[in-house]
């Protein structure tokens, strides 16, 4: 008999963070209304949200990469002042999330960096990528060893943002979905029934995480869907299309390298990334301009 995914995530583990907030006397509170409150601005996860020394680990040249998304969409916005503090390292997985938090809160306790305003959490896709052959196998609830791993993934965001918002009940929240792994160039050679399983290993996971946007001051960036839609749907400027995988390796293209994201398609995720905060908090941060994303893509503008 197949073994039953873990109810632990969904609507009862979204309920029991919210209960467990409440009961420790921190209000739901959004940020404040009218604004983006980029003044200090925390990010968590992995290469996707700190990019900066991937030039050197894949041969490219590092303005290929350009800002991450979270980093690019801070720039749009952010006022004299305002500071960007990045505790993601590259290759962490969702367990490495409380060793990044715990360093903040060890920063905040000695006074090295301020009250965070804003925090990002963008983390997942290494547990995926890492452990690929185990979830292409088999869809959710069939192994327990798999249904487990997922599990464990949605608790460590989970715990970690009630540790975030216990230190500051009135900080806005950025949290990304895990995107589609199965279009990168690293996984594109798996095959259809491969990739079909992990797609729905993830989106397990994305439904609890989707989930937190009912909670007042998060923000969910839904990055599966916009990356799968770029990746195969490239989106076109002045008349160029962007170069979907599984190629990679050029200014135009959708990766710079089997993994990571060109500085277009960053920029084009930080558009999101902007939607989103001003729709949640009743901003107006200004997205990247066509011709700015003709620019990062190094295609002519007619």
């Amino acid at each position: 008999m197949a073994h039953k995914p873990s109810q632990r995530d969904l609507s009862h583990s979204l309920s029991s963070l919210a209960l467990g907030l409440l009961l420790l006397g921190f209000g739901l509170a959004p940020g404040l209304p009218g604004q983006v409150q980029l003044q200090d601005t925390i990010c968590f996860g992995d290469s996707l949200t700190h990019n900066d020394l991937l030039g050197l680990v894949y041969g490219n040249p590092q303005d290929m990469y350009g800002d991450d998304p979270m980093e690019a969409a801070f720039n749009k916005g952010a006022s004299a002042g305002d500071e960007l503090h990045r505790y993601a390292v590259g290759g962490s997985g969702s367990g490495n999330l409380e060793d990044q938090v715990n360093l903040y809160l060890l920063d905040r306790l000695f006074g090295s960096v301020d009250q965070g305003t804003l925090f990002c959490i963008a983390v997942g896709a290494n547990d995926i990528l890492n452990n690929d052959p185990l979830l292409g196998a088999n869809p959710p609830g069939v192994d327990p060893v798999a249904d487990a791993l997922i599990d464990n993934l949605v608790d460590n965001i989970q715990d970690n943002l009630q540790n975030l918002w216990l230190s500051s009940s009135s900080a806005q929240f950025v949290i990304w979905t895990i995107p589609d792994v199965t279009i990168t160039p690293d996984l594109w050679g798996k095959t259809p029934q491969q990739k079909k399983n992990i797609r729905a290993h993830v989106q397990r996971a994305n439904q609890s995480i989707l989930a937190l946007q009912s909670l007042p001051g998060v923000a969910i960036v839904d990055t599966y869907w916009l990356l799968r839609r770029l990746g195969l749907h490239p989106q076109s400027l002045y008349g160029h299309s962007l170069v979907g995988p599984p190629l990679f390796t050029g200014y135009d293209h959708i990766f710079a390298d089997e993994l990571h994201f060109t500085a277009v398609t960053n920029a084009i995720v930080a558009n999101r990334i902007i939607t989103k905060m001003n729709t949640a908090y009743g901003d107006s941060i200004p997205s990247y301009s066509k011709n700015e994303l003709a620019a990062l893509a190094h295609v002519p503008v007619n």
